[in-house]
C-alpha cells in the first residue's frame, strides 16, 4: 500500500531523459521486484543510453512503450536509438504511432518533424509539423530553428532569414549553438 505508493511517486519525481544515474540501484530493484512500469523502464533505458549501452536501453524503451503506446518520453527514446542506429525510416514510424496516440504531446510533433527534416523525407510535411509544434509551443528554440531549417527547405528563403536575422534574446546556454551558427553562415552564403 503505502510504501509501494510513495516508490512510485519517487520514481515520477525522477527526470526521464536524462535520469540520474545514481538512481540506478533503486531502479533496478524495482525491476527485480517486478515492478516493470512504463516510468520505471524508461528512466532505467535512459541511464542505459548514458553508458552507451543502447540495445538493453532500446528493449526497455521499447517495453514501456508497449505497455503504454501513448508514452512520448518512451517514444522520443525509441526514436532517438533508432535514428542514432540509422533507422530513421523506423523512427518515424515509431513517433507517427506514438502521435497518433497522444497527439496533443507537442514533443512529439517536434521530434517527428525534425527526423523527417533531417532525414529528407517529406519537406512539406515535415514543415507542416513543425509549424504545428510552433503554435502549440511557441518559443521552444530547437522547435524554431527546426522550423527555420525547414522553411529554407521547402524554399520560403525570406522568412527563414527574417527569422535568421532575429535570433533568441536569451542567453542561456544551447547545445545547437554552433549548428544554428552554421547554418546562418551557409544560408547567408548561398544567397549572396
Amino acid at each position: 500500500g503505502g510504501e509501494a505508493a510513495r516508490e512510485d511517486l519517487a520514481v515520477l519525481a525522477l527526470p526521464t531523459d536524462p535520469t540520474p544515474t545514481n538512481a540506478e540501484p533503486f531502479l533496478s530493484r524495482r525491476l527485480a521486484n517486478g515492478n516493470r512500469d512504463p516510468a520505471t523502464r524508461i528512466r532505467v533505458a535512459s541511464i542505459l543510453l548514458q553508458r552507451g549501452d543502447t540495445a538493453p536501453a532500446l528493449v526497455h524503451a521499447e517495453a514501456a512503450l508497449a505497455i503504454n503506446p501513448a508514452h512520448p518520453a518512451a517514444a522520443r527514446l525509441v526514436a532517438r536509438i533508432n535514428a542514432a542506429q540509422g533507422q530513421a525510416g523506423r523512427a518515424i514510424e515509431v513517433l507517427k504511432a506514438a502521435r497518433a496516440n497522444a497527439p496533443e504531446a507537442t514533443s512529439l510533433t517536434r521530434l517527428l518533424g525534425r527526423l523527417v527534416l533531417d532525414h529528407g523525407v517529406d519537406h512539406p510535411w515535415a514543415l507542416s509539423l513543425l509549424q504545428e509544434a510552433s503554435r502549440q509551443e511557441p518559443g521552444d528554440r530547437d522547435g524554431e530553428f527546426d522550423l527555420t531549417r525547414a522553411l529554407y527547405a521547402n524554399g520560403r528563403l525570406k522568412e527563414a532569414l527574417s527569422r535568421l536575422a532575429s535570433p533568441p534574446t536569451d542567453s542561456s546556454v544551447w547545445s545547437r549553438t554552433a549548428e544554428q551558427e552554421a547554418f546562418s553562415l551557409w544560408t547567408r552564403s548561398a544567397e549572396e
